[in-house]
Parts: structure tokens; C-alpha cells; sequence
């Protein structure tokens, strides 16, 4: 109840009743709460699930090629322990450069067309278009997919070309008769360095978001890095913010995720084990009596795998929407917006794709 008086007449006054308050409408960030909803629909987890599968399939197949020794089921078997040196494969490939070159372009690509499409499907179910589904999605990606890999190595290219003034006058300085060149270069050359160094910074910051603007909104990675740059550095506290409850609402719905996932798999890993006789490390460890028998690793392994698909699809539903949320709040587009599979049309640049006040739902 909020009672509300008149100043200037004193005598007239009036109540108000508040019958209900829109949180998600006053503060937009808390729809991440819904984030884990959009990322456990089945073609958010399976397109994650497939972009883990391909990693882990990488990673195995380069240490076999180049390391010399198998990868799989792993150092000494524990599932759990194989788990985590296919996703980071600091033992597996120790100290060969060439492993580490070819998984990091391999790594790079993955992550580039499997992130690309889990955020379009994400802007897809935001703004509640349901009838483009995951083929849309691959298109959309895979017709611009020459920008989701330069794009994000752009910011990187522009900062090394206005580093090179600064290399050449500390190169000049070690020629005797161009040193003072050097010097009236050096000036200019500090500037341009200082500014390359905002330019880096603003990659860490607002790096995450490029996927999510390529694919919300169709267009060229110049657009996106002027909208990414915009929006990160245009609204930091609230980028940062919601980067903060996106990691606090991550970390809640993975671990009771962890626990329902955890507790059915080793409950059916029992039961496997009671019925078929076969001792339950061998399940976890891969060894056993039978070649048959060993292939129940892989099995458990593949369905263990289903747990950081959920995190990987999760992230990127999050970055989407936290995207979507800092250009409603620079330039007041609505979050339902999402540019049609086909590019920004003419003469609008987004097509409505959601009804007032039900974005995301």
C-alpha cells in the first residue's frame, strides 16, 4: 500500500495500490535465472554435446598422430581423470609444439562455428522464434563463417600494426646515425602503443560478445566490433554485473545439475555392474576380462560427457542474453529483436520476432 499526497492541495490526497512489480522488466538481467531453461532444450545440449565430442575426438586423434601413443581411455584410466586432460590436454601433449598448433586452429574453428550456432539458437528461443530451428541456425553460421573466424582476431591484427611505429624507433635507436629519428619517433609511436593497448583491453573485456552480435544480428564483423566495443565499454558496470550473476546463477544450476547427473549415471553404472557381474572399476577404469566389456568405458565416458555440454550450452545462452540486454539498454532495441537468417533487411535493420513484453519467455 503507498499513499501519495497532493503539495499543492494538501487536502486532496489518494492511495495506491501496487498490485504487482515486473523485476524482470525493471532490472532485464535477472531473466539469466532462465538462461539454464534455454540451454537445456534438446538442441542447445546436443549442438554443445556434438562441439565437446568433436574436442575430445581432436584432441584423442592428435595425440595419437603426432604424440605417438594413444590417448584414450587415458593416463591410468580413471574416467574422471580422462575427462579432464580431454578437455585441457596438458599431459597428453606435454612438449610438442606441434600438437598444441594444430589442436589450438582445430579448438579455434570448433569454438567459432559450435559457438556461433548455439548463440543464434539462443537469440532464436529469446526472442521466441520458434519455427527456425537448428538448420537456421547452421545456415546462419555457416554463410558467415568466414567472419566468426576473423572477427575476433581483428582488435588483434589493428594492435600489432600500431605497435610497429614503437619497434621501429627502438630499432632506430641502436643505429648511430638515426637515433635522434628514433627519438622524434618514439613519441607518436608511445601514443599509438598506448592506444593498442586499450584496444586489447577492450577485446578481454568485451571479447564473449562477439558471437553472440554476429549472430543476433546477421551482419559483417566491422558492425559487430563497433557494437561489441559500444556496448562492453559503453556500459562496463553493467556488463561486469551481469557477468557476475551470470557465474553466480552458472555456478547454482551446475552444481545441482552436477548432483542430479552425477547421482543417476553411478546409480546406473551400479546397476550395470550388479547385473552384469563385472566389477564396478572396471566401468571407471576401462580395464577389464573382455574386449567387450572394456567398450563400457566409452559408453560412460559419453554419457559423463553430457555434464559440460550442459555448462558450454549454458555460457553461450547467457553471453546471448546479456548481449541482448546491453543494446536494449545503449539504444533502447528490445531484446526480441533478432535479425532474420537471411541479414539485416531494408529499410529496418531487425524485424520484431515477439510480442510486447514477453521477450525470452
Amino acid at each position: 500500500m503507498m499513499r501519495v499526497c497532493n503539495l499543492r492541495s494538501p487536502v486532496l490526497s489518494y492511495r495506491v495500490r501496487v498490485e504487482s512489480v515486473s523485476w524482470v522488466e525493471a532490472m532485464p538481467l535477472l531473466r539469466l535465472a532462465r538462461a539454464w531453461a534455454v540451454a537445456l532444450r534438446f538442441e542447445m545440449w546436443a549442438t554443445a554435446y556434438v562441439a565437446l565430442l568433436v574436442h575430445v575426438v581432436s584432441v584423442a586423434l592428435i595425440g595419437f598422430l603426432i604424440v605417438g601413443r594413444e590417448t584414450l581411455p587415458g593416463p591410468d584410466g580413471d574416467i574422471l581423470n580422462v575427462l579432464k586432460h580431454l578437455l585441457v590436454p596438458i599431459r597428453f601433449f606435454g612438449d610438442h609444439v606441434w600438437a598444441w598448433v594444430i589442436w589450438g586452429v582445430v579448438c579455434y574453428l570448433n569454438k567459432a562455428f559450435f559457438g556461433g550456432v548455439l548463440c543464434r539458437l539462443a537469440a532464436q528461443r529469446w526472442g521466441r522464434v520458434e519455427k527456425q530451428g537448428i538448420g537456421v541456425a547452421v545456415g546462419v553460421v555457416a554463410r558467415r563463417f568466414a567472419w566468426y573466424t576473423i572477427t575476433p582476431v581483428l582488435p588483434v591484427a589493428l594492435a600489432g600494426l600500431l605497435v610497429i611505429p614503437l619497434v621501429l624507433a627502438g630499432w632506430m635507436l641502436r643505429v648511430p646515425l638515426l637515433d635522434w629519428v628514433g627519438v622524434v619517433l618514439a613519441g607518436p609511436a608511445l601514443l599509438l602503443a598506448l592506444f593498442a593497448a586499450v584496444i586489447l583491453a577492450g577485446l578481454a573485456l568485451a571479447g564473449p560478445l562477439f558471437y553472440p552480435s554476429l549472430s543476433v544480428e546477421v551482419t559483417d564483423g566491422y558492425d559487430t566490433l563497433s557494437r561489441v566495443y559500444a556496448f562492453g565499454l559503453g556500459r562496463p558496470v553493467s556488463y561486469l554485473g551481469a557477468v557476475l550473476l551470470l557465474v553466480v546463477f552458472g555456478a547454482v544450476g551446475g552444481g545441482l545439475l552436477m548432483v542430479l547427473l552425477g547421482s543417476g549415471l553411478w546409480g546406473a553404472v551400479w546397476l550395470l555392474s550388479y547385473f552384469s557381474g563385472l566389477p564396478l572399476g572396471y566401468l571407471i577404469s576401462g580395464e577389464s576380462s573382455t574386449a567387450a566389456s572394456e567398450w563400457l568405458w566409452y559408453w560412460v565416458f559419453g554419457v559423463l560427457l553430457l555434464l559440460p555440454a550442459a555448462l558450454c550450452a549454458y555460457v553461450y545462452a547467457g553471453l546471448t542474453w546479456v548481449y541482448l540486454t546491453l543494446r536494449q539498454l545503449y539504444d533502447g532495441t528490445p531484446v526480441s529483436d533478432v535479425a532474420p537468417a537471411s541479414g539485416p533487411a531494408a529499410p529496418a535493420a531487425h524485424v520484431s520476432l515477439a510480442g510486447e513484453g514477453d521477450e525470452g519467455g
